[in-house]
């Protein structure tokens, strides 16, 4: 087998698996095992002076979610458990700075909390969590990603592609006539 064949054979497996594959798998991303309802990676906001907390949580029109219940954790574990008010918003005194995942109605955020003046010039003053609707991400766990529609469509197509070209190369090389 020539060099340029087998050249083109790697590169039809590699579309081949680019395709099948979610992109947490080929980046070696560890995806969320959880259901988070807002794309991007942790947000980062800063604290009042006193060390609190203050977020808000609206469905995905936009609209402020009253008496929902709110989880605070970190690497510990459950740091509080407060519920927002009439108006969407709820706070968590006495937090010092660091990493929390916020959870409310199946939902959850990562949030990078900073102490007063020494938040990053992009952070904000309010954690938001949206609830409610489909969002989609982009991406998937590998094990939801083979219970998906999304694999089948794959396979479908894959097997479009790799079924001609099988049955081309297969085909005999020697000349037709002599």
């Amino acid at each position: 087998m020539s060099l340029s064949r087998l050249l083109a054979r790697a590169c039809v497996v590699l579309a081949t698996l680019g395709l099948m594959l979610p992109g947490s798998v080929l980046e070696g991303a560890q995806p969320f095992g959880g259901t988070l309802s807002n794309a991007g990676s942790a947000g980062d906001i800063e604290l009042d002076p006193e060390g609190v907390l203050h977020g808000v949580v609206v469905n995905v029109q936009g609209v402020p979610v009253a008496r929902m219940s709110v989880l605070v954790h970190n690497a510990a574990g459950e740091v509080a458990a407060v519920q927002t008010d009439a108006s969407g918003r709820f706070s968590v005194a006495g937090l010092p700075g660091g990493t929390y995942r916020v959870s409310t109605g199946g939902f959850t955020r990562e949030f990078r909390t900073w102490v007063a003046g020494t938040a990053p010039p992009r952070s904000r003053q309010i954690a938001a969590i949206v609830v409610g609707g489909d969002v989609v991400r982009g991406q998937m766990p590998l094990g939801d990603f083979f219970r998906s529609d999304a694999f089948l469509l794959t396979a479908l197509v894959s097997a479009a592609i790799a079924i001609p070209i099988a049955v081309h190369n297969s085909k005999s090389r020697a000349p037709s006539s002599p």
